[in-house]
């Protein structure tokens, strides 16, 4: 691994060269790649090209794995990142997994053995998730978080990320983007597909690197979590569930993503029986005159 070589003090690509057994060329290629990633920093000293790590925050983390006694080359080879990634902050199931991260379930299941013998992955009734280690946990989120961000201004240098885990996220821009096989509409943007139109000054778009079409129940979920205090966000929320219909059990599913799983409760509560809840997490749930005021302005009966 080449950051390793450099953490041990190898310095030019003929040094790395020798002790990785890689041709020059291809030690160049690698290098280059590490330093668009922001790894690793390649500056001129008289005819001397020297290869240090960058000051981004994910290099310094990786600097500190390699103090540590983790085995980062077995860990964070291949496929096992992007597992990583899907994992580091709550368990998740193998078909959960390969949603987020395009693998086959067989390949996922090997890395994840893999990933336990090493002690980096805990397991609970058939769902996994990375075991208690804060330096790892550091590196992986800010490092895909970084790496979002990079992804995220490829489409639109303004764009703002709203919410993310692991490498799916959430993101508004001024701008409305070309869908491609990565993102998709969603939260208000997507509500026109309904008939219910939002006056937004922004688009917002949802981005995974297995994106399939969303379901009604995701665009509302991401309606609520890109504004974790609005209650405005929660009525056309409910709105859409209404007007759309949905599926319960998949949104209940779905919210744990989000953290919001009390607030998809009482979505479904609220549109069972107009009972009314106070306040979940800041937000303030309609009586149900006033709901059934708005809703009459989309179109939706209640």
């Amino acid at each position: 691994m080449i950051l390793r070589q450099v953490f041990e003090g190898y310095t030019t690509v003929k040094d790395i060269s020798k002790t990785s057994k890689l041709s020059q060329s291809r030690v160049s290629v690698l290098v280059n790649e590490l330093q668009y990633k922001e790894f690793l920093n390649i500056k001129r000293i008289r005819r001397k090209k020297i290869v240090e790590f960058y000051f981004s925050k994910h290099a310094e983390n990786i600097r500190r794995l390699f103090s540590s006694n983790i085995p980062v080359e077995k860990i964070l080879a291949g496929g096992k990142l992007d597992i990583l990634f899907s994992i580091h902050k709550n368990f998740k199931n193998i078909n959960e997994i390969r949603e987020e991260t395009c693998l086959e379930k067989e390949t996922i299941r090997k890395y994840l053995r893999e990933l336990s013998y090493l002690g980096v992955v805990e397991k609970k009734d058939k769902r996994y998730k990375l075991a208690y280690h804060p330096l790892l946990y550091e590196f992986l989120s800010d490092y895909s978080s970084y790496a979002n961000k990079r992804i995220v201004r490829e489409y639109d240098e303004s764009a703002i990320i709203l919410w993310e885990e692991g490498r799916r996220f959430i993101f508004k821009t001024e701008n409305r983007l070309k869908i491609d096989r990565y993102i998709k509409p969603t939260a208000f943007t997507a509500m026109s597909k309904y008939k219910i139109d939002i006056i937004s000054k922004y688009y917002y778009y949802y981005y995974s690197p297995c994106a399939g079409e969303l379901r009604v129940e995701d665009i509302a979920l991401h309606s609520i979590v890109v504004d974790k205090e609005s209650s405005r966000n929660l009525i056309y929320a409910m709105l859409l569930l209404k007007k759309a219909g949905f599926d319960e059990e998949y949104l209940i599913k779905a919210s744990s993503i989000y953290g919001a799983k009390t607030i998809a409760k009482n979505m479904i509560e609220y549109l069972r029986t107009g009972k009314t809840v106070e306040r979940i997490y800041g937000r303030r749930f309609p009586n149900i005159k006033e709901f059934k005021e708005i809703a009459s302005e989309y179109g939706v009966e209640v």
